[in-house]
């Protein structure tokens, strides 16, 4: 029910009626009132006929449309095959009559006689040309294989000529792979100098035929020694390094980028020694790299581990009494800490301390510590770096001849002597207890 305000016309009276209904009274004068809803109703005749034409037009009107599309912008273009020219042309290079033959066979109006006629005259041109190679390939491999068995008989009449054969031409190969000269040795030193590393010793050696052998003389040291034999070459002690009448004696520096320190050839076959030698120019760079290497290896192996390193002029600073000496002018100093105790390392040219190439035997360190067995601690530590020959077992035997707390000593190693000392520091030190390695 819906519910709407109006104004009777008779009375003028406002009521309230239910829209639903369509014949009211008014409350007040009791005159008949019609409720006009507005909404028109039209009856049409023929709908379904009207509704045909109408839908029929609406067709007519779409296929009208297009047919004005179709002529405005013509029908679209449908892409043409794409023709595989690669099979053309690998047809025209190795069998040219086949290519020929489509062509020819698609074309309607050519005499059909001329056609195949010209069909057939390339077929046959072209097994002409394919068949005129083989008896000449055949002749050449049938005369080829004649002559190798020619040959194998000639040369090979049997199995042991076989061996012989193949044992000469395994000997002419080795001869022909070694450099041939008067002198190989002196060959081999003055192209070792040109060029010569640590690497290719014994590759430059084999090349000139000559027998070369090598040895560990101490930390970071390596000998090696080149001669025309084994006997003259090979270096098992200390004795076999000098040991021979003719040879090159080569010692090298093994410790970060392998370098060659010294060469010498050596020619004792007169009866008296004779030797050239080229020493290589020792720096400062190189000492300070030596020092650092030292640290290393050092810190690899030792508990107290040495920390910042810091390189100084033992001139200027942590100065002592004996750098005042001729041998320390160009020698360089590196500093380092550890727990409860420091460490200054100096190292000096080859000559001034030792003799021969730049080795550990060319340092000098001093240790100073708060107690005893903190500072032979580092003394075991140190000296078998320095030469590895000498045990911790040498080093605590030593021990046993002087007090607890001191010890002044040296031990001869394989690659010379290295000499040390605990003691108590000055009373004016920071520290307690003093280490001296030489």
């Amino acid at each position: 029910m819906k519910i709407v305000n109006m104004v009777c016309p008779n009375c003028g009276a406002s009521i309230q009626v239910d829209a639903d209904k369509k014949n009211l009274t008014c409350n007040y004068c009791g005159n008949n009132l019609y409720l006009d809803d507005e909404v028109q109703h039209v009856q049409y005749d023929n709908a379904e006929e009207t509704g045909y034409q109408f839908e029929k037009g609406r067709q007519r009107a779409q296929s009208e449309a297009r047919q004005f599309s179709a002529q405005q912008y013509g029908a679209p273009v449908q892409q043409k095959p794409k023709k595989k020219t690669w099979l053309w042309v690998l047809g025209w290079i190795f069998i040219f009559p086949l290519p020929l033959t489509i062509l020819l066979v698609r074309k309607k109006h050519m005499n059909a006689v001329l056609k195949y006629g010209i069909i057939a005259v390339a077929w046959i041109f072209y097994l002409i040309i394919a068949l005129s190679g083989k008896p000449s390939d055949n002749s050449n491999n049938q005369s080829t294989s004649e002559g190798t068995v020619a040959s194998a008989d000639t040369e090979n009449p049997s199995t042991d000529n076989k061996v012989a054969d193949s044992e000469r031409s395994v000997t002419e190969t080795v001869e022909s792979e070694q450099m041939t000269s008067e002198d190989p040795l002196a060959d081999f030193y003055a192209e070792f100098l040109q060029s010569g590393t640590v690497g290719n010793i014994k590759e430059l050696a084999k090349k000139y035929g000559l027998y070369a052998d090598s040895r560990k003389t101490g930390t970071g040291r390596e000998l090696f020694k080149v001669a025309e034999t084994y006997d003259e070459a090979r270096v098992t002690s200390n004795t076999d390094e000098y040991k021979g009448d003719y040879y090159v004696r080569i010692e090298c520096t093994i410790l970060g980028d392998d370098t060659v320190d010294s060469v010498e050839l050596v020619d004792n076959r007169n009866g008296e020694a004779s030797e050239t030698s080229t020493d290589k120019e020792v720096t400062a760079d190189d000492m300070y790299a030596l020092i650092a290497d030292f640290i290393e290896e050092y810190n690899s192996v030792a508990d107290n581990k040495i920390t910042n390193p810091t390189n100084y002029d033992i001139h200027e600073e942590h100065y002592r009494t004996e750098y005042r000496l001729q041998a320390f002018n160009e020698s360089v100093g590196t500093f380092g800490e550890a727990t409860d105790s420091t460490f200054e390392i100096v190292a000096s040219k080859p000559g001034m301390f030792s003799d021969g190439a730049l080795t550990y035997h060319n340092l000098r360190i001093y240790g100073s510590f708060n107690d005893a067995d903190s500072a032979k601690k580092a003394l075991e530590t140190i000296v078998p770096i320095i030469d590895s020959s000498i045990t911790v077992e040498k080093i605590q035997a030593e021990y046993s001849e002087y007090r607890p707390d001191e010890v002044s000593t040296f031990i001869k190693g394989d690659s010379g002597d290295v000499t040390f000392y605990i003691k108590h520091a000055p009373s004016n030190s920071a520290y307690k207890f003093d280490l001296f390695i030489d």
